[in-house]
């Protein structure tokens, strides 16, 4: 069985990047057998953000035997990434379910940044 690739898109710079880089640590220890993650610095590599057409971060895009099969942009909850590699529910289409205002508040009150 092919091992699924997740790529954080990010960069120094993004709030909401600092915010998602628990989440995806956290994600990465759990599910580390089944998958494999891969951080791209935007302003390091922008060949590899305009070669996936990263339009803003984070973006996180799945592939899965080298294909992409679901992409998501944004603070994103832990659940929500985490469902896609539970057996029976596969990352198989792209989806753009965003955190919600509430979620996003109360992230943004756990991770205060400077200003």
């Amino acid at each position: 069985m092919a091992k699924t690739t997740l790529i954080d898109f990010w960069a120094v710079w993004c709030g909401p990047c600092k915010i998602m880089e628990p989440v995806i640590e956290e994600l990465e220890k759990e599910l580390g057998d089944k998958i494999e993650v891969q951080k791209v610095n935007v302003d390091d590599e922008p060949e590899k953000a305009s070669k996936f057409g990263v339009m803003g971060i984070p973006t996180y895009v799945v592939l899965k035997d080298g294909k992409e099969v679901g992409r998501k942009v944004g603070v994103v909850p832990k659940l929500n990434l985490k469902n896609y590699w539970k057996v029976n529910s596969p990352w198989i289409k792209i989806s753009t379910n965003l955190i919600s205002k509430p979620e996003l508040f109360r992230l943004f009150k756990k991770f205060p940044m400077a200003r």
